[in-house]
């Protein structure tokens, strides 16, 4: 791979990964630039709720009053669709879910809406987010804790990308530890 010059780039990759990156790629001696995922302009909460219906008003509240666009990242296809069809329905804000479920063709569409600002906020699973490069992310909100933490950060990673101020907002709720082990 020496000819041409190769590039490989990653965002979260732990030591292990770069080191069988490089490994495949035949570039042991590759020189790494590697820089903190600590970015000043994205401010990290978690806001803790009392129930699990506390934490769909605590979502549709943050909905209504964050300014967008955003993501939201849940694990679950069928709660992406109810949500996003409570929140339109509800009129809090112009919602579009995004799943692995859902064809290529639909997933293609629902990107590009998403890219021109056709609406507001995107529901979504881990399925969302590889390739989409929007600098306009004001706001990340978990309504389910990520499985890993390195893709917590890679996910919150896609706010703020324009330099500007975003928020990442983590809704927990004290059982959110036992969904993700049994999914895992």
């Amino acid at each position: 791979l020496n000819n041409p010059l190769t590039l490989a780039l990653t965002a979260t990759a732990t030591k292990e990964v770069r080191e069988d990156i490089k490994r495949i790629l035949f570039m042991e001696s590759a020189h790494e630039v590697i820089y903190s995922a600590n970015r000043s302009n994205i401010s990290l909460m978690v806001e803790k709720v009392a129930s699990i219906d506390d934490k769909k008003e605590k979502l549709f509240e943050l909905i209504s009053n964050l300014q967008g666009p955003g993501i939201v990242y849940l694990t679950s296809k069928k709660l992406c669709e109810e949500l996003a069809e409570e929140i339109n329905r509800r009129k809090i804000a112009k919602v579009q879910s995004y799943h692995g479920g859902l064809s290529a063709q639909d997933r293609t569409i629902i990107q590009q809406q998403f890219l021109l600002n056709e609406f507001d906020c995107i529901l979504a699973t881990s399925a969302f987010g590889m390739g989409i490069n929007k600098e306009n992310i004001r706001f990340v909100i978990h309504y389910h804790m990520p499985l890993t933490i390195e893709g917590y950060v890679q996910e919150f990673g896609r706010a703020g990308r324009d330099g500007l101020h975003s928020t990442a907002i983590l809704l927990y709720y004290p059982t959110d530890e036992s969904l993700a082990m049994n999914i895992v």
